[in-house]
């Protein structure tokens, strides 16, 4: 039940901050598009990453709502946030150099070492919430095994 719980909490974590991030992202979206094109990428790439990019964390969020997807969203949560936190700490460690963040809302206004740890935060909470979900479902298999002493 402890466990639940905690899951609960981490599931509403990740996917509140993946929301506030999307939603923000098109307030305005000219800003987030003019953003992207000043990031380390080749046009094209910048583009579509700029149109892409805020729906896909919307699925994201999405995917935690049917148990049959939850893992693969939270595995998807883990691995974007993993590349977000990357892409961080090589702006905030000078090995790129300082660009503008293309975040949207109050994530914006967030230093680069701020923003490191913001999402090293929820990389490794959405790894907890990964590990949480696969021993619920260990607990849930062994419920069901049946014990037969010898």
């Amino acid at each position: 039940m402890k466990k639940q719980i905690v899951f609960i909490i981490l599931l509403f974590l990740i996917g509140t901050m993946f929301i506030y991030a999307s939603v923000s992202k098109y307030l305005p979206f000219y800003v987030f598009v003019s953003d992207m094109h000043k990031q380390p990428f080749p046009s094209w790439f910048s583009t579509g990453l700029a149109y892409a990019l805020p729906p896909f964390e919307m699925l994201i969020v999405l995917s935690f709502i049917p148990e049959k997807t939850r893992m693969l969203g939270l595995k998807t949560a883990f691995i974007v946030m993993s590349l977000f936190t990357l892409y961080a700490a090589v702006i905030y460690f000078r090995i790129y150099p300082v660009r503008p963040c293309s975040c949207g809302g109050a994530i914006r206004y967030l230093s680069w070492g701020q923003h490191f740890l913001f999402n090293l935060f929820f990389t490794v909470i959405s790894f907890c919430a990964v590990k949480l979900l696969r021993s619920q479902h260990n607990d849930d298999t062994n419920t069901y095994v049946k014990y037969e002493p010898a």
